[in-house]
């Protein structure tokens, strides 16, 4: 989740770019490059895994320098790789560069490191996730590009870290790091310990209709897709990660979805949010300083496709450097033509609270023609820098005070000004009571008919109001309750890090992704995780459906995959007026979309 709030934050980074311009080289060690929040380690006992692991990798040098990513997860976070070959290369010319791709298959990271012409004298493939074998991370995931400066003869990874600067000084002292850092764990329980599905998680026998995903390229490939994907009356939408742009497919009369054509910023729209002279821009996007990224889409009222992009925000400032924001706005295309109609951006309301809250533009909901409902957190860990926070009763969520505040969830905009309209919703209580603040929270909703319901997890309940005034919360259904005995003992030594939501990802194993609402049911597709590596990167999928009016969970089951060798990427339910449950998948280096039944 901490990887959906760094893509969708309204609040970004900023980032200075001295051009022609030669910094000092500070004496300062690696991790002071590196971001201070994110850490990796190898796991004590590992020397023969890490020797295993590198022994084939095509060159016969002893140290090597590792970047590893996983693809498309955030390509401003890849920015390092761009750098990182010629960083290393200009402070030991025989060092080996080594690029390796987690998280995905091989055939998607051999395509995307052409596509993208990263450079390294090896590249190397981890779609299993061996690397956690030996190396113990502190999140959900890699949370951005990575670097283990590695001795393979001894098995010693001797530094590694997440990389934040690529400067001189980096790549300097990453060189002239020799003394191996200590062993460590973060997470004792990441590997060969996953905690159980939930009890209640039940299977079903299932009928399948299968369709491949065709693509008139060479290079096709669809890595991870992070967002939720559309599916409407044979029209397939999803924020393509490999691409960077949302890939459009179509069923054709072949029974086969193909490829007709990707929703991107056109020329006019690319530029909106970039005040610089012309020759700073071009040359800020030929150095890779910029970036489109896709974030969610989603059927507007009357059929059209609304795709939310962050755009690059870039001002010049008084120094010479530039600073860079992320800035969401979502362009709308033509549910049958897929032609330009219309840029919703946001206003500058937005940029006055940013101290106070969090805008999470990735969960968007449109509910009506003019308005549309955001994701909203109250600026807290771990969102933001939270040290920051500590003793803040209105910021620090480890105080109970915190607790008494109003915090939202919910935040109403009008999509024609771009203004906010109206901050509602409250924290459930069990937030309070086990201190995780915002962390398992996400807005998730459907409309139908006049109505919205809505939810933003972790308890379960879903609320339904009228699209006119959603505040107004008129009725409340439990979609699964949560079982007590899963719940941890509170361990405050680990307040204000990440290893404390990591205790109770058993506790809210199941998060609500999508639902759908009709006149008589609610549908709801969960994801439940089973370790803290599946939180980041789902693969357990259950379908539950509510009867409205008897508030009962009339049909729940696992959505499993037709066939072992398949590789779920995501799977969600399609906004036609009879939902349809789906998943993507990957099968021999092919795609398929899948319609689900429960026979």
């Amino acid at each position: 989740m901490i990887r959906r709030k760094q893509r969708a934050t309204l609040q970004g980074v900023a980032l200075c770019v001295l051009l022609l311009c030669c910094l000092p080289l500070a004496a300062q060690k690696p991790e002071g490059y590196c971001y201070p929040h994110y850490f990796i380690a190898q796991r004590e006992g590992t020397e023969a895994l890490v020797r295993d692991f590198f022994a084939d990798i095509g060159t016969a040098a002893d140290t090597i320098y590792v970047v590893m990513y996983s693809p498309g997860f955030s390509p401003r976070l890849e920015n390092p790789l761009l750098f990182f070959h010629d960083g290393i290369k200009a402070f030991d010319a025989d060092a080996d560069v080594v690029v390796l791709s987690v998280g995905c298959s091989c055939d998607v990271a051999e395509k995307y490191n052409k596509r993208k012409g990263y450079e390294a004298d090896c590249f190397i493939c981890d779609p299993a996730g061996k690397y956690l074998e030996f190396l113990s991370v502190n999140s959900a995931g890699l949370m951005g590009s990575y670097v283990l400066k590695v001795a393979r003869n001894s098995g010693r990874v001797i530094y590694g870290g997440c990389m934040s600067d690529v400067g001189a000084g980096f790549f300097k002292s990453l060189v002239s790091t020799t003394h191996p850092y200590p062993f460590h764990t973060y997470c004792a329980d990441v590997v060969g310990s996953e905690f159980p599905l939930p009890d209640d998680l039940e299977r079903a026998s299932l009928s399948y209709v299968t369709a491949e995903i065709v693509a008139d390229d060479s290079l096709f490939a669809i890595g991870t897709v992070q967002e939720l994907p559309v599916m409407s009356d044979g029209l397939l939408v999803f924020a393509d990660d490999y691409n960077q742009v949302f890939s459009c497919f179509r069923r054709s009369f072949s029974e086969k979805y193909e490829k007709i054509g990707e929703i991107a910023p056109d020329e006019d729209e690319s530029f909106v949010y970039m005040n610089v002279p012309d020759i700073y821009r071009d040359l800020l996007v030929s150095q890779g300083f910029c970036y489109w990224i896709p974030l969610g889409a989603t059927v507007l009222p009357g059929g059209d496709v609304g795709c939310v992009y962050d755009f690059p925000l870039v001002y010049e400032e008084e120094d010479g450097s530039f600073a860079f924001f992320n800035q969401p706005a979502m362009i709308v295309r033509d549910g049958r033509t897929l032609e330009a109609k219309r840029m919703v951006g946001l206003s500058d309301d937005f940029f006055n609270d940013l101290d106070e809250y969090f805008y999470d533009i990735s969960k968007f909901n449109v509910i009506d023609s003019t308005t549309m409902m955001l994701g909203l957190r109250v600026n807290s860990w771990p969102i933001d820098y939270y040290e920051d926070y500590n003793g803040d009763p209105r910021h620090d969520s480890f105080l109970d005070a915190f607790y008494d505040n109003d915090n939202p969830t919910v935040q109403l905009v009008d999509m024609v000004s771009g203004k906010q309209l109206r901050k509602f919703g409250a924290l459930d209580a069990v937030a309070g009571e086990t201190k995780t603040s915002y962390y398992f929270t996400d807005l998730v909703a459907g409309v139908h008919d006049g109505e919205v319901a809505y939810c933003d997890n972790p308890s379960g309940v879903v609320k339904i109001a009228d699209t006119a005034t959603p505040w107004k919360v008129k009725l409340t259904y439990k979609a699964f309750d949560l079982d007590p005995e899963r719940k941890p003992a509170m361990d405050k030594s680990k307040f204000y890090t990440l290893e404390y939501a990591n205790d109770y990802l058993p506790y809210f194993c199941r998060r609500i992704k999508c639902l759908r609402l009709t006149d008589d049911k609610i549908h709801l597709l969960i994801s439940v995780a089973y370790s803290i590596q599946s939180n980041f990167d789902e693969a357990v999928y259950e379908y539950r459906v509510i009867d409205r009016r008897s508030g009962e969970v009339e049909t729940s089951f696992r959505v499993d995959k037709q066939f072992d060798d398949e590789t779920v990427l995501a799977a969600g339910l399609s906004s036609d007026d009879e939902p349809v449950l789906f998943y993507l998948s990957e099968r021999d280096g092919r795609y398929y979309m899948t319609e689900v039944k429960e026979k």
